[in-house]
């Protein structure tokens, strides 16, 4: 009977991953969503940290309206802009009322999640025939993967690490080093939160009450970090004689430039900064349009030497007028001001505070899944397609710990 259950949610997990265009886009899961917190609403306990995701949704609401108000935004652009957070939060709470008592068909549901998205974008991208590593294949078989030794496997340390190595290599080889580098970067934090949690002093460490400055800092210097690290990578000739002439090239401009190669790839921040410094608390509306800033972004990209190399992206954003903002974080700041952006704050603050003091609790899914949010929440566009993934990730780092069938660490 578990079996036929098991299968049951991964075909729904693959049907819930499917969008459709009603106005805008949106999945069908999260119109399910919708229906099963209408009307279960009375089964969702309300712990403290849901309280707080959920005010804060709520103040990120009304912070759009009053942007939308201000900025005489257009009717249909301002329903989009507080369906986000809207859709996000319902995904979130439909995922805890429903899989509340079915924790063991969590892992079948993802997977087919998983699948669908894939599915998704084999049959309805365009970019899928030019990359199709990088457009949902590579990221399917990467949390398949990670689902695998998270919940099914007697997982050994060597394999994992092998497997994990290979993704990064074949990940790099398809223009992908973000995919498969966060997929390398988390097993290689996974085995360090073992060991550290092994470690008497920093048992004592991080039974210590934890500052918002202190988890601000850590941010910040991986950040600084990463950045540096990569940018020394990615200028070597040893490393990138190695990849494809085209992507080698790219890689090096975006490494030599001032911002180095982590913020350099996301330039957009820059004018999204100076963007949020113009209006900070009541921001420039949903969908925002200013070809000022625009224009700034495509001297920027000169100035880099990129507009060059990317010639495609630069003659699109030509025509475009939107301001850039290639953040979870940026883009709420800028559409709706300050009060926008507290909620992703918050889950910022929270995943590192839960990395730090419950890291020896976590599967190696949920690492990667922390990881990845991280990153998106600073460098990665609030999209659609985000929207959906960001909701389920939400729920499996932080309502899906105590599930008893994950597998013991190792």
């Amino acid at each position: 009977m578990k079996n036929h259950s098991s299968y049951l949610f991964f075909i729904i997990g693959i049907i819930c991953s499917q969008k459709i265009s009603l106005g805008g886009e949106v999945f069908i899961g999260e119109i399910l969503s919708f229906f099963v917190v209408l009307f279960n609403i009375k089964k969702l306990h309300l712990s403290k940290l849901l309280k707080t995701m959920l005010g804060l949704i709520i103040i990120w609401i009304f912070a759009q309206i009053i942007s939308d108000i201000l900025n005489e935004t257009a009717l249909i652009k301002t329903i989009k802009g507080i369906g986000a957070p809207l859709f996000l939060i319902t995904t979130l709470l439909a995922c805890i009322i429903y899989f509340n008592d079915k924790k063991e068909l969590i892992p079948s549901f993802f997977l087919g999640t998983t699948i669908g998205l894939w599915l998704y974008f084999l049959l309805g991208s365009a970019y899928y025939d030019f990359n199709p590593w990088k457009w949902g294949l590579g990221k399917a078989i990467g949390l398949s993967l990670l689902i695998y030794f998270s919940y099914w496997s007697k997982r050994k340390n060597t394999t994992i690490l092998w497997c994990s190595t290979l993704f990064f290599i074949v990940s790099l080889s398809h223009s992908s080093r973000s995919l498969g580098g966060m997929l390398f970067i988390s097993v290689m934090a996974y085995f360090l939160l073992i060991k550290v949690n092994n470690n008497k002093r920093w048992l004592k460490i991080k039974n210590k009450k934890a500052t918002t400055f202190n988890i601000i800092a850590v941010l910040i210097l991986i950040v600084i970090g990463l950045n540096s690290a990569l940018s020394l990578l990615f200028t070597s000739e040893l490393f990138l004689d190695n990849l494809p002439e085209e992507d080698a090239l790219k890689y090096s401009i975006q490494a030599s430039s001032d911002l180095g190669f982590l913020l350099g790839a996301r330039s957009e921040i820059v004018i999204s900064l100076e963007a949020f410094y113009d209006k900070p608390f009541f921001g420039h509306g949903s969908w925002p349009e200013n070809h000022e800033y625009m224009y700034q972004y495509i001297h920027l990209m000169d100035l880099m030497g990129s507009s060059q190399h990317d010639y495609k992206t630069a003659m699109l954003l030509v025509k475009s007028s939107l301001i850039p903002s290639h953040s979870y974080l940026m883009g709420a700041i800028v559409w709706g001001g300050f009060f926008a952006g507290l909620f992703w704050l918050f889950i910022l603050y929270k995943i590192i505070n839960l990395m730090v003091k419950n890291g020896n609790k976590l599967s190696l899914l949920q690492v990667y899944l922390s990881i990845t949010t991280l990153w998106n929440i600073l460098f990665s566009p609030f999209g659609a397609s985000a929207r959906w993934a960001t909701a389920l990730s939400i729920w499996m780092i932080f309502f899906t710990l105590n599930n008893k069938i994950r597998n013991k660490r190792s």
